[in-house]
């Protein structure tokens, strides 16, 4: 006789998998959430925008967390660039956690990671209150390596 309750928990516990949607909490040094997560941070925290900038496909969207939104690696890299010149030449970027990581496909990764952010300066000089924040990123798999083709960043107001 047909169970209903052993054919529904059938289908919660395996078509996720079957379908290729999964959530995987920890992951191997090379996996997208850890490796690109480690290098933003590495990164930032040299001020090297250009090198920040190589963590994005060329024709990457990125919104920052004041609404703007930077279109390709170029313009991400000049506004970063001008960031580190100034108010955030000193400041430090922490990843706060681990990432959450969703597999779309072999090739297509969705993250979203906290972070926090110290050291920046007011435009007078000023120190300014250290901040937290969340990232939603869009990672693709070119050429063996992860690179962010969308991302979202917003400030955590907790």
């Amino acid at each position: 006789m047909f169970d209903v309750r052993k054919a529904l928990l059938f289908c919660l516990c395996f078509l996720p998998l079957a379908m290729g949607w999964w959530v995987v909490a920890a992951e191997p040094e090379d996996q997208p959430a850890t490796s690109t997560t480690t290098r933003w941070v590495k990164e930032w925290n040299a001020h090297d925008a250009i090198a920040l900038g190589n963590l994005l496909t060329p024709d990457a969207e990125f919104v920052l967390v004041s609404g703007m939104l930077l279109r390709g690696r170029e313009d991400f890299t000049l506004w970063h660039g001008q960031l580190f010149a100034g108010r955030y030449g000193k400041s430090v970027f922490r990843q706060d956690g681990p990432a959450e990581l969703t597999m779309i496909r072999p090739d297509i990764a969705l993250i979203h990671w906290r972070w926090s952010i110290s050291g920046v300066e007011n435009p007078d000089g000023n120190p300014v209150a250290a901040y937290r924040g969340i990232f939603t990123w869009v990672l693709i798999k070119t050429d063996g390596q992860w690179l962010i083709r969308a991302a979202q960043n917003t400030i955590d107001e907790e």
